[in-house]
């Protein structure tokens, strides 16, 4: 629920972004803990869609999915980069979550060929088989921190894509490898964003050295 003021006052909203340049409004308690409202920017959306295009090679043969509530901002990056490239999104009539194998077969009779998932529910269907051979070359999914790796031979690439919803979905992203060591790495930045790990006194520090992730961009 949200906290209603008690006061009769409204206050004076503060134009952030500019009036004119404003794509949506989404409610997140994102880095703070604490529910807000965020203005994201129309130059923020056209950075992230323009980005995913062209780094995920999305054209009008693609087959995207709509598989995320509509309160979450995964939402953004499901449908836009695709339906400004014409490609096709498709939407499930079951209800999720579903069992990862009825996903799993539902990705295949649509010919998806980018999905993006959760990360429980990619989770669960990278412990699934996947036949050779099938339409979907690209599985990127976000939402948590993803505890596992796919084993080699899946017919698809993995992606793990981090982003608070202030940043405008996503702000790093990473190939999931087979091997590796420890939990799967949220990457390099998006397009035109500045990540920076820094110590208390917002100093930077060298690599391998524990810190606070800062965004920027």
């Amino acid at each position: 629920a949200i906290d209603r003021d008690r006061s009769t006052e409204l206050p004076t909203p503060t134009p952030s972004p500019a009036d004119g340049d404003r794509a949506y409004v989404i409610y997140t308690s994102g880095s703070s803990g604490r529910p807000k409202g965020v203005v994201v920017a129309q130059q923020s959306l056209l950075n992230l869609i323009m980005w995913h295009q062209r780094e995920r090679g999305v054209t009008e043969r693609d087959r995207g999915t709509q598989l995320a509530g509509l309160g979450f901002d995964a939402t953004v990056i499901e449908l836009w980069p695709y339906l400004t490239a014409g490609a096709a999104v498709c939407m499930p009539d079951f209800e999720l979550p579903a069992p990862a194998r009825q996903l799993r077969d539902w990705l295949i009779g649509q010919a998806v060929t980018v999905a993006f998932l959760p990360t429980p529910m990619t989770e669960e269907l990278l412990a699934e088989e996947w036949p050779p051979g099938i339409a979907l070359r690209m599985i990127f999914t976000a939402g948590d921190r993803l505890k596992c790796r796919p084993r080699a031979g899946l017919p698809f690439t993995l992606i793990n894509d981090y982003g608070p919803a202030e940043n405008t979905v996503a702000a790093t992203w990473a190939i999931v490898e087979p091997r590796g060591r420890g939990y799967p790495p949220i990457g390099r930045p998006v397009c035109n964003v500045q990540t920076y790990v820094l110590d208390r006194c917002l100093r930077p520090l060298p690599v391998g050295v524990p810190g606070e992730l800062h965004l920027g961009g």
